[in-house]
């Protein structure tokens, strides 16, 4: 099993397609996360508990598809360039020219491209932007794992992970720093938040 970036915005769900076609195996189970860095990284690690739980693939990709509709992701960058010129910003790319005059919110669309959600005039104003969505996610009454990502501000990390789990101690909260491929994507300073409901069996 394997899962993959955005096939909307990368071509390596479409390659590992392709490559199972060859391999010809019906043992072979590929999932289109819709998302990227942390959002994929949770599914990956709630597939990986759901295995060692003892559930066998095709029930961990029918988990996966409902986990992932309740998957959120909002991340903030300080400049749209490094996407721009990866091509990967899609309706972003309008803002390209006003980055001086405000904090645009990004997330996955429903077309599963990078777009915008919000556009606020500061850092602080965006990170509580995404804490209204966490606390509307939170209403449910669910158990939520919840998860920090920065590239490379591990001190401004470490501020908003202690922030979570002062404000919500009955929620699983983690923080993570992002890998060099998203760092260049997203560039320095970008942080995001991802949460979803767990334990997602029990919960749902």
């Amino acid at each position: 099993m394997s899962i993959h970036i955005s096939s909307a915005i990368s071509g390596t769900f479409h390659s590992a397609q392709m490559a199972k076609e060859l391999a010809s195996s019906p043992n072979i189970h590929l999932y289109d996360s819709r998302s990227s860095a942390l959002g994929l990284g949770v599914l990956a690690w709630a597939t990986a508990e759901w295995a060692d739980q003892g559930l066998n693939a095709l029930q961990i990709m029918t988990h996966l598809h409902n986990l992932k509709q309740q998957t959120e992701l909002y991340f903030i960058v300080n400049t749209l360039e490094n996407l721009r010129k990866g091509g990967r910003i899609g309706g972003a790319a309008a803002l390209v020219g006003t980055l001086l005059q405000i904090k645009p919110i990004l997330f996955f669309n429903q077309h599963a491209q990078i777009d915008v959600f919000d556009k606020v005039r500061s850092r602080s104003k965006a990170w509580q932007r995404v804490l209204d969505e966490l606390n509307r996610a939170l209403s449910s009454g669910k158990r939520y794992r919840i998860c920090v990502m920065h590239v490379n501000i591990p001190e401004e990390g470490e501020t908003l992970l202690n922030e979570l789990k002062a404000r919500f101690p009955e929620h699983e909260v983690r923080l993570f720093e992002a890998g060099a491929v998203i760092a260049t994507h997203v560039g320095h300073g970008a942080f995001g938040l991802v949460f979803h409901p767990w334990p997602f069996l029990q919960e749902s």
